[in-house]
């Protein structure tokens, strides 16, 4: 892979990791805890004298301070939190949270007192090497004065951006061009998968900046100062956990299902999930309804229009044709145990798969 030669410059780092996370929680289970966190965590910067004011940050209603926005609304809860109020309080948030949707990993340099025009540098560098799978796909030259050059790698848009500038004229923290930021902005997917990654490392620092060090490598902007330890998928990209695909079934597939109900019904819906051994026949109505098991329906959508026995034997591998709550004469529930199915409907009543809206437990009154 082609890439821009080492910068001829002595650099140390001086700081690496968390400079922005934009995380929500979603659900009872996980809101509680989330909530109470951020909650502390304003309530903690309001006893330093902070003001916290009220906001709206797109349709959520919630408070900010300086480095801090949290928010609520009637599906789940958000958490900001940039620059030092990131890098201290990120692992607070992350850990209750259900969805991260921004993570920025940053590292930062110190020159020694050289004033070497990074950004420049590495533009000429990137514009002359010759085309490579490894070359960036995009990548342009800011410059601004006083703020400083900066040279942004990728595009905005896409699920990691990076850019390297000039932090000492940026901040004012110290001479021009004397310290330099290394920053790479995740989104969505990625984002989570960072956050996941981080939150599993003792020495989250050197994890930043080794992840921030291997973006940029790849992309032809290779720093001496910064360590790119390689990182394999297992780090980056664990396997989802259970709760994850319930949240999922919750949030989204519901209501597709949802839909395909309300225009075809529920029998072709179950048939084509291959669920329909959760649907048994209303006796009293000819209605289909959802039944808690198996041993409680009928094994096949066939069986319940022929009216046909089914063997529970063959369809569970255990059991008999007496099962408890089943009518094996009729190949359906009898009108008792009808009575006793705990989710039962028909269209248009049918809420078996609609998200239950749990009231937000902000209160404005404990602020």
């Amino acid at each position: 892979m082609t890439t821009a030669q080492a910068e001829p410059y002595s650099h140390t780092i001086i700081d690496a990791g968390v400079d922005w996370i934009t995380c929500t929680a979603r659900g009872k289970a996980a809101r509680g805890p989330f909530k109470a966190e951020t909650d502390a965590i304003l309530r903690e910067e309001a006893s330093r004298g902070v003001e916290v004011t009220q906001t709206r940050l797109r349709d959520y209603v919630g408070w900010k301070a300086p480095g801090v926005i949290t928010g609520t609304r009637a599906g789940d809860d958000i958490c900001v939190l940039s620059s030092s109020h990131a890098a201290r309080l990120w692992q607070r948030v992350a850990q209750h949270a259900t969805n991260v949707s921004r993570l920025d990993l940053q590292a930062t340099i110190w020159t020694h007192g050289e004033q070497p025009a990074l950004s420049r540098w590495y533009y000429q560098r990137l514009k002359r090497a010759k085309p490579s799978r490894g070359r960036p796909r995009s990548f342009s030259l800011i410059q601004t004065h006083p703020h400083g050059d900066t040279l942004y790698v990728g595009k905005r848009q896409s699920d990691c951006f990076g850019r390297v500038y000039d932090y000492a004229s940026a901040h004012k923290s110290a001479e021009p061009r004397t310290v330099w930021r290394y920053e790479v902005e995740f989104k969505r997917a990625m984002a989570g998968n960072h956050s996941r990654a981080l939150l599993g490392e003792r020495d989250t620092r050197r994890h930043a900046e080794s992840v921030v060090a291997s973006w940029f490598e790849r992309r032809g902007v290779h720093s001496t100062a910064l360590s790119s330890e390689f990182l394999g998928l297992q780090d980056v990209f664990p396997s989802p956990v259970q709760g994850d695909v319930l949240l999922w079934f919750e949030t989204s597939l519901s209501k597709t299902i949802a839909k395909a109900i309300a225009r075809n019904g529920v029998g072709p819906v179950f048939d084509a999930l291959h669920l329909s051994q959760y649907l048994v026949d209303n006796p009293r109505g000819g209605q289909t309804a959802y039944a808690n098991h198996p041993k409680q329906a009928l094994h096949d959508s066939s069986h319940r229009r022929a009216r046909e026995p089914t063997d529970y034997n063959d369809v569970l591998g255990q059991g008999s044709h007496g099962e408890p709550g089943i009518d094996s004469s009729r190949g359906a529930c009898g009108p008792s145990e009808w009575d006793d199915l705990q989710h039962h409907t028909r269209l248009p009543e049918l809420r078996l798969f609609e998200v239950a809206r749990e009231p937000s437990p902000y209160s404005r009154d404990e602020h």
